[in-house]
């Protein structure tokens, strides 16, 4: 399994405790777990350096997957904040996927607004034009036929849970599998404290997710 952390538009050592949290759980319940970095979105990079990034895991991790007896045809990528960003974006120049999940995402870059926000879409995208940014938004263009979890508090602030509701109806639209789990009186970031309840609740529905056949 892949795990992109999240906190690409800011960095920090926050970022890391999201995956800290994953990293230290998953394993317990049988994944091999591969956590890796990408270029961030707000260090002067764009999208498309993540992209490439997350595509030279996906093909490190392949040429040695056999050798710790990882089962390719398994192979899962789990993206965490703006890691979710960056792995639905990425997904379809990987290898085959078995499954996405997603959490706490911003999926929907048509959703930024305003004066700044263009000058970030500019930035990260490389255009402001409606069509284009809609275009790249995973919300409105993930259409792999393979199972999604989105996962997401309903208090945060930083990035709304329409995101993920909003990739959600895109993939039922088109009859594709989606499954949603949200967690009451949570933010932002949440799952950097494990020993909280909804963290604990997350990586059990993931744990779940990911272990389904």
């Amino acid at each position: 399994m892949l795990i992109a952390h999240g906190g690409g538009f800011a960095g920090g050592h926050r970022r890391m405790k999201a995956v800290a949290t994953l990293t230290a759980t998953l394993p317990q319940a049988g994944f091999l777990v591969v956590a890796f970095d990408y270029r961030l979105l707000g260090l002067g990079h764009a999208l498309a350096d993540a992209v490439e990034d997350t595509v030279a895991v996906d093909r490190w991790w392949r040429e040695r997957a056999a050798k710790w007896g990882a089962d390719l045809a398994r192979t899962s990528i789990v993206g965490v904040s703006a890691g979710a960003l960056v792995v639905t974006a990425a997904v379809r120049r990987l290898g085959p996927v078995h499954k996405i999940a997603g959490v706490y995402g911003p999926y929907d870059l048509t959703a930024m607004a305003g004066r700044t926000e263009t000058l970030k879409k500019r930035l990260l995208l490389g255009t402001a034009r409606p069509d284009r940014v809609r275009a790249l938004s995973p919300a409105h263009n993930l259409d792999l036929d393979v199972p999604v979890a989105l996962f997401h508090g309903l208090d945060d602030g930083i990035v709304p849970v329409e995101h993920t509701l909003t990739l959600a109806r895109y993939r039922r639209d088109h009859g594709l599998p989606v499954e949603v789990h949200l967690y009451d009186g949570v933010g932002h970031g949440f799952i950097r404290h494990p020993e909280t309840a909804a963290a604990r609740l997350l990586v059990s529905d993931l744990v779940a997710f990911l272990g389904a056949p």
